[in-house]
């Protein structure tokens, strides 16, 4: 070994380097694709693209609807209860409680109505909605 200089001012202290071979690895060489996957992007912070997503996600309030808005619903349901041996079709327009932030959101659906009972209205799909979020029914 050549002797390699302490002096930080010298230009030419590691030149023994210069020439030297590369050390063999003692590992197995990897494929390409394992390469690859070293350098593959990863999620540094675990669910934030997720909280952003949900933070992002709009809700709305329920409406609280007028005694004369409820008497029109609750005409409109009494109508249909006596109709309900047709099968009547409808849209109605509910509120959709938001289990993961406060308020919800409106949907509306156009089916045949399968049957009404104390506190619901049944679709044929199956869909139950609760008479108290029911804020439009369009025969």
């Amino acid at each position: 070994m050549k002797y390699v200089s302490k002096d930080q001012n010298d230009p030419h202290r590691y030149d023994d380097l210069l020439n030297m071979e590369r050390p063999l690895s003692q590992h197995k060489a990897l494929s390409m694709a394992q390469r690859a996957a070293q350098f593959a992007s990863f999620d540094a912070l675990d669910g934030y693209k997720d909280t952003i997503q949900e933070n992002g996600r709009i809700t709305v309030e329920q409406i609280e609807l007028s005694d004369d808005e409820k008497q029109i619903i609750d005409t409109k349901l009494q109508a249909l209860k006596e109709n309900i041996s047709n099968h009547p079709y409808v849209t109605i327009t509910y509120f959709v409680q938001d289990y993961l932030k406060d308020g919800g959101m409106y949907e509306t659906l156009s089916e045949r109505v399968k049957k009404i009972e104390f506190g619901g209205v049944e679709l044929e799909s199956g869909t139950v909605i609760a008479i108290q979020d029911i804020i439009q029914i369009d025969v």
